[in-house]
């Protein structure tokens, strides 16, 4: 089975058995996604090995897209593979970074992915420590994204991002200038391409909206039904 939460921030509390006991049963044939700001790769200091060293003794599969708040340079050091038909980072065995604007096929379900998003607070935090340059998409990489839902004949089972796009947006806050690229870009996705569901973090919220569209913080739905656990 897939399950999917939100953002983790890298806090050990966050995926510990006593904030997820439903995940005690869990094992080689389940996968949990987080949608962006993992947080477990800021800086690849030793406290953050230890952590994911944690993380990779668990029997099931960990996900993550990336957020705002993870460090794309430190990711981009990890050699890229191919996995269920798309582009990853391998982290550990059982620690994937999902790529900007992929399509993978999973248990037979194919599932776009579109990580990035925008720190508001950036103004307080120093570049290269706790946010970093690349942290929006590139054009490349969203011409990457168009090119694989082409491939995929603009249609996916389901849609996981970090950020949401606009409509989502507006039914939960103001929009926000700085993302407005990404966010734009995410509802050329959400009008012109088929899905069942959408999932997203970002917000720290966890709430059902319009269209089939979930945002993510805490809780943790199942994948096709979006069914809370």
């Amino acid at each position: 089975m897939i399950y999917l939460t939100g953002d983790t921030h890298g806090k050990p509390a966050r995926l510990s058995s006593q904030a997820m006991p439903f995940s005690k049963k869990w094992g080689k044939n389940d996968m949990l996604i987080v949608c962006g700001d993992f947080g477990y790769l800021a800086n690849g200091a030793a406290k953050e090995d230890l952590l994911l060293r944690e993380l990779a003794l668990r029997p099931y599969t960990i996900c993550f897209l990336d957020g705002n708040r993870d460090n794309i340079d430190l990711l981009n050091t990890y050699p890229v593979t191919q996995w269920h038909g798309g582009m990853v980072h391998r982290i550990r065995h059982n620690i994937i970074h999902l790529m900007r604007g992929q399509v993978y096929e999973v248990d037979q379900h194919k599932i776009f992915t579109m990580g990035g998003g925008y720190s508001i607070d950036r103004y307080r935090l120093h570049e290269g420590v706790d946010w970093w340059a690349n942290e929006m998409p590139s054009s490349a990489e969203y011409e990457t994204a168009r090119q694989n839902l082409q491939a995929a004949g603009m249609e996916v089972d389901y849609i996981l991002t970090h950020t949401s796009p606009t409509s989502a947006s507006q039914e939960i806050f103001a929009a926000n200038a700085q993302e407005q690229e990404l966010s734009d870009f995410l509802q050329c996705v959400k009008d012109e391409v088929t899905y069942q569901k959408w999932y997203f973090g970002h917000v720290h919220m966890d709430a059902a909206l319009a269209d089939e569209t979930y945002a993510l913080f805490t809780a943790t739905r199942e994948l096709t039904s979006a069914a809370l656990l």
